[in-house]
């Protein structure tokens, strides 16, 4: 009796269909599962390494703003200025940018390590590749200004920064995300907390200086 050839036995060393199919299930389910736990593992940690990075950039602005009585400027896009914070185009060197000499990083690649959060995994594939960016209202204004304003945010975490300068609202300079949802901003006073994009909006934490609302004058009855 002649076999059909498509049909072939375990003894023949072949796997049918089911059995790779089931082979390849479990295979991703597998994977899925190391890729979780990973993750989760270095969650917390990546978010107690990334405060730190940005306690310590915050520290470099007020050492900055103590020598010079100004913020830096804020390295904004196509505006390249001689006391930009940070350096971040391919043909300017970090290391002359305004805030390196006061990080103390004993090279150049602890320098770059210092502000990218390790949860940003697409920062080297970004023109500006790093994670951490100056408050843009704050662009070379007098460090003193903060001292009275502890809520007043100096700098932010953004998911896909262009440039060293960070407006909350506008589209394009979105927080970070992969912090639960959440994103970390350095104060003034130098401490690091979790914020969202409705807190980051907000003028008295982004704007130096509030303006009033004007009232229109109200009729006083006869």
């Amino acid at each position: 009796m002649r076999t059909s050839s498509n049909s072939r036995g375990h003894g023949q060393g072949g796997l049918t269909r089911t059995e790779v199919l089931v082979v390849a299930s479990f295979l991703l389910l597998l994977a899925s599962l190391v890729f979780t736990l990973t993750w989760r593992g270095r969650g917390p940690s990546g978010q107690a390494a990334c405060m730190a990075k940005l306690r310590k950039l915050a520290g470099a602005f007020e050492q900055y703003g103590a020598q010079h009585g100004t913020y830096p400027a804020a390295a904004r896009l196509g505006e390249p200025a001689t006391n930009d914070w940070i350096y971040w185009q391919s043909d300017r060197d970090l290391a002359e940018s305004a805030i390196a000499p006061f990080l103390q990083a004993p090279d150049i690649n602890a320098l770059v390590d210092g502000l990218v959060c390790p949860l940003d995994g697409e920062a080297s594939n970004r023109r500006y590749q790093f994670s951490y960016t100056m408050n843009a209202h704050l662009d070379k204004q007098p460090a003193a200004r903060l001292e009275n304003k502890p809520d007043l945010i100096l700098l932010f975490e953004e998911q896909k920064p262009n440039d060293g300068a960070c407006a909350p609202g506008i589209l394009s300079d979105r927080l970070a995300q992969w912090h639960g949802g959440f994103s970390h901003a350095a104060y003034g006073d130098g401490r690091v907390e979790l914020v969202d994009e409705i807190v980051a909006v907000q003028p008295e934490r982004t704007r130096p200086i509030v303006q009033p609302i004007k009232l229109p004058p109200r009729e006083v009855p006869r």
